[in-house]
Parts: structure tokens; sequence; C-alpha cells
């Protein structure tokens, strides 16, 4: 079973990295955790639709990581790692997207 944290973290990262986008573009992001709402948003050349992903999964995974429900099931680890990808995926369209606009991205690589 997977800690929940680790779920909050994943949907936490595609969140930030939307916003990050939609304020890149001089819009102010909007108030949401909605993930596909803020995929809406983003700059056309994010290119999220272009992308596989479960934004509804990944978006469910903020309530229930936060407040967990003692008779929900935990997180199963093949659920963990597609949320893991979908996030990953997300993160990566937007630092292309980042890059392609000139920003230098070199301080958000890991250390």
């Amino acid at each position: 079973k997977a800690d929940p944290t680790k779920v909050l973290e994943l949907e936490q990262a595609a969140e930030k990295a939307l916003k990050a986008a939609i304020a890149l573009d001089g819009s102010e992001p909007p108030r949401t955790h909605d993930l596909v709402l803020l995929a809406q948003r983003v700059p056309v050349g994010v290119r999220i639709a272009d992308l596989s992903v479960d934004l509804v999964a990944l978006s469910a995974a903020l309530p229930s990581a936060r407040y967990p429900d003692p008779l929900e099931p935990p997180y199963e680890h093949p659920e963990v790692l597609r949320l893991h990808e979908a996030a990953e995926a997300i993160l990566r369209a937007v630092t292309r997207y980042f890059q392609a606009q000139g920003v230098d991205i070199s301080a958000l690589e890991p250390r």
C-alpha cells in the first residue's frame, strides 16, 4: 500500500506546473485544484491534449490523500505508478514549453 503523501505530492507537482505555465503566459492561474480545468487554461504550446494522462484520476488524488477515508482502500502500487507517470508527463510538457519560451530552467533541475 502506498503512503497517501506520495500521491498528494504527485497531484501538487502537476497542479503547480500547470499553474506556472498559465502564469508564464501572463494570465492569473485560477484558484482551483482541478487539473482538468487547469489543463484547459494552459497555453496551446504546452500540448497537454497530446498527452494520454488521466487528469481526472490525478485530480481525485488530492482530496483522497489530504483527507483519507478510513473506509476507502489505500492506493495500490500500480495505481501510484500510473499517477506518477501522468504527473511526470505534465512536468515534461511544461518544461518543454518553458524552454521554448526561452526560460532558463537550470534552477528547476533536481540537485
